[in-house]
């Protein structure tokens, strides 16, 4: 245990912390406690853990668990970001989480919001659609609301789950079938980089 006011903040943080996550932070700090210690790099700077911090002060807390990491002041930077970052790369099993969070819904007295989600989340969560297919292999389905112009044109039709929300991996051998799939789906090609390749995210839900 260190006491917060002598552990140095690390002022160049990219990473923003919205008051809504610190809030769920400190709910998240009540239903289970400090579980997850602040990591310092050399001079008690901290490199992991800024949110926990402020989120333990606004609770009254004066102290909590530090790991102390062999980690020179140039290198702490580093960390920094790759502490952020690294966690940003993972995808979510949506249908295992869905049937978690019913699990966790039917606990008395058991504040939801401890484990990350608010409650409008949680209903987009339990309300998407996981058995749905855009469709394999060379081509795409004939349902007019995914058919497109030129679907001997597709490579690859992936539907992958990123986070809460849907993305629709698509592969053109031509960019005349991308430009033709965007059009048939009300996409502005304009806001889509140069290539043959284009990931589509839509918010909580599919639409495309």
């Amino acid at each position: 245990m260190l006491k917060i006011a002598d552990i140095k903040p690390f002022d160049r943080n990219p990473k923003i912390h919205t008051q809504k996550q610190l809030e769920m932070l400190q709910k998240s700090i009540k239903e289970f406690g400090f579980t997850n210690p602040v990591l310092l790099a050399t001079g008690d700077t901290v490199v992991a853990g800024h949110a926990r911090i402020t989120a333990a002060k606004e609770l009254g807390m004066t102290e909590v668990p530090v790991i102390r990491l062999d980690i020179p002041a140039d290198k702490a930077p580093a960390y920094v970001i790759a502490d952020n970052r690294l966690a940003e790369l993972g995808s979510i099993d949506v249908t295992l989480l869905q049937a978690e969070l019913e699990e966790l819904l039917a606990i008395a007295d058991f504040d939801i919001e401890s484990v990350g989600y608010t409650d409008d989340q949680i209903d987009a969560l339990l309300n998407i659609d996981t058995d749905f297919s855009f469709g394999s292999g060379n081509s795409v389905s004939d349902d007019e609301n995914y058919a497109i112009s030129n679907p001997d044109d597709m490579v690859e039709v992936e539907g992958k789950q990123v986070g809460i929300s849907y993305a629709v991996h698509v592969s053109f051998s031509k960019q005349d079938g991308a430009e033709a799939f965007l059009e048939k789906i009300g996409c502005d090609k304009a806001k889509f980089l140069p290539g043959k390749h284009s990931t589509i995210v839509d918010g909580d839900k599919l639409v495309y």
